[in-house]
């Protein structure tokens, strides 16, 4: 939209694993060999970080939260815990502290926000993270393969080095010189042409979250997931335990409740049309997009939910059988 990127401390990238790679390798040269750190230990990115080509493209190794005392360590932080969908304050004291815990240790910090950006407010700059990165298909609506996100502290662009380097990454593109020459800020984060298309569904989410204004939002957010575990609670006879706090200002915008057959019950839902997601081993999460869900949806979603589960309607052995996507 015009914007100077270079006055930016954020960039779009084509994918939220674009996105991890360069984050990554920026910090493992500058450290000279970091190991990465899940404050969580079962964050959303952790698969990636313990898969075998991350490792080893990036020479990492990994750590739990209570080693990041070690020197040279990257320490993943996500603001929202993938399951119980906590909220880790990042604006507030408890993301400062966090922060700074691990950077009086020697860590660098990066923030997780696939479950946060367009629900809440983060405050970055003001925690002191370092990097962040982040996607657009979720609460931002930018639909499916929407491009993603990644924030880097300027303190840090002079000396980050982008691992995909590329065309758009270049200092003077089209002056086609021999060597490369990263641009000087954010945009050396670029690699090859965008997605065009992407963008542009994209554009028209993010418009549409500008004018409803974050803090509206996520009002409407914590009021749309409290109803849905109050009616879900009074109507499935004690039959599902509720795993995201039950504190309003403590919870995303997402639900999790558990049962030991998480995987049937949800499938049963969608075919209700009521789309949530399992996750093992016993946990069902359901997301509520603030900007065009209404109260009625959740009221009909948990009366949908309290149907299934208390008659027995995920005993059909049809929704048993396990596909690639839970």
């Amino acid at each position: 939209n015009g914007h100077d990127l270079n006055s930016r401390p954020d960039l779009i990238t084509p994918a939220l694993v674009n996105g991890l790679h360069a984050v990554f390798d920026p910090f493992n040269q500058m450290s000279g060999g970091i190991r990465i750190s899940d404050a969580h230990g079962f964050g959303f990115m952790q698969p990636l970080f313990n898969d075998r080509p991350i490792q080893f493209l990036h020479g990492l190794a990994v750590a739990e939260f209570d080693q990041c005392s070690c020197i040279r360590s990257l320490l993943h932080l996500s603001v929202h815990r993938f399951y119980q969908q906590f909220f880790a304050e990042i604006q507030g004291f408890a993301g400062q502290f966090k922060t700074g815990i691990a950077h009086d240790a020697g860590a660098i910090v990066i923030w997780d926000l696939c479950h946060s950006a367009g629900v809440m407010e983060v405050g970055l700059n003001a925690a002191a993270a370092d990097m962040a990165v982040g996607c657009s298909y979720k609460y931002l609506n930018g639909g499916p393969g929407a491009p993603a996100f990644v924030f880097a502290a300027e303190r840090h662009h002079a000396t980050i080095r982008q691992p995909l380097s590329g065309w758009w990454g270049h200092a003077t593109p089209f002056d086609f010189t021999r060597s490369y020459r990263p641009d000087p800020g954010i945009r050396r984060f670029l690699c090859g042409t965008q997605p065009i298309l992407s963008f542009r569904a994209m554009e028209a989410g993010l418009e549409i979250a500008g004018r409803a204004g974050i803090a509206r939002v996520r009002e409407k957010g914590k009021l749309l997931t409290q109803l849905f575990i109050d009616l879900v609670e009074a109507g499935c006879e004690g039959r599902v335990q509720l795993v995201s706090p039950r504190s309003a200002e403590e919870r995303g915008s997402q639900v999790a409740f558990a049962h030991p057959e998480g995987y049937a019950i949800v499938q049963a839902l969608i075919a209700r049309g009521v789309i949530g997601d399992f996750r093992n081993p016993d946990i069902l999460r359901f997301g509520f997009a603030p900007l065009y869900l209404r109260h009625a949806d959740v009221v009909e979603a948990a009366r949908q939910f309290c149907a299934v589960v208390t008659g027995d309607v995920w005993r059909d052995p049809v929704y048993a059988a396990r596909a690639a996507v839970t």
